[in-house]
């Protein structure tokens, strides 16, 4: 069985993500190992590249996760990798806003993220997605294990997620408000 077909066959956690100190990737391979002993089919994917692909590699080989792991590399094709996914996950250990989180949403993923940075602009715990205390892995797993089983959870958070996103990015609002304020900008100038 080549690899799509084991994608498409298999629970998906998915993060798009810089590979860098700031994303914690060994956070979402540290996750990986724990779901991997908790879930009898899932995969993990990691869309997305940067200065710290090979330690992360290295603990997917210590983890023995090989054959249960993608890491894409720099790609266009981000939607499509997204669609895969079961779960849309972010384990940053800051974050000035989290637009994937926003891009999960869109694509109606439910997510599961740190609570860190600028998350909660975005994520609301319980409403839209699941925010999880910063490190704990044990936690984080459970949400996740907590969506793939209960499937009015998952769809209570992906309808809220889908909500939340089109009231915040709405085009039209967010071009009503910028004309709203360089109206206000330019009356304040007179």
């Amino acid at each position: 069985m080549g690899k799509i077909e084991t994608i498409k066959n298999a629970f998906v956690v998915g993060m798009v993500a810089r590979i860098s100190a700031q994303k914690s990737p060994e956070s979402f391979i540290q996750i990986a190992n724990s779901l991997k002993k908790k879930l009898d089919c899932c995969y993990f994917i990691l869309v997305g590249d940067g200065e710290l692909r090979s330690k992360v590699e290295k603990l997917i080989d210590r983890y023995r996760l090989r054959n249960n792991f993608l890491i894409t590399g720099w790609t266009d094709e981000v939607p499509k990798y997204v669609a895969l996914f079961d779960v849309g996950i972010l384990t940053s250990k800051w974050e000035g806003f989290g637009l994937v989180l926003a891009e999960y949403m869109a694509a109606n993923k439910p997510i599961v993220a740190f609570n860190s940075g600028g998350i909660p602009d975005v994520v609301r715990n319980n409403y839209n997605g699941l925010l999880i205390d910063y490190g704990d892995i044990d936690r984080f797993c459970h949400a996740i294990i907590e969506i793939k089983n209960n499937d009015k959870l998952r769809k209570y958070l992906v309808n809220n997620g889908y909500k939340s996103v089109n009231e915040m990015f709405n085009a039209e609002r967010v071009a009503r408000e910028h004309e709203e304020l360089y109206l206000k900008l330019i009356r304040s100038k007179k």
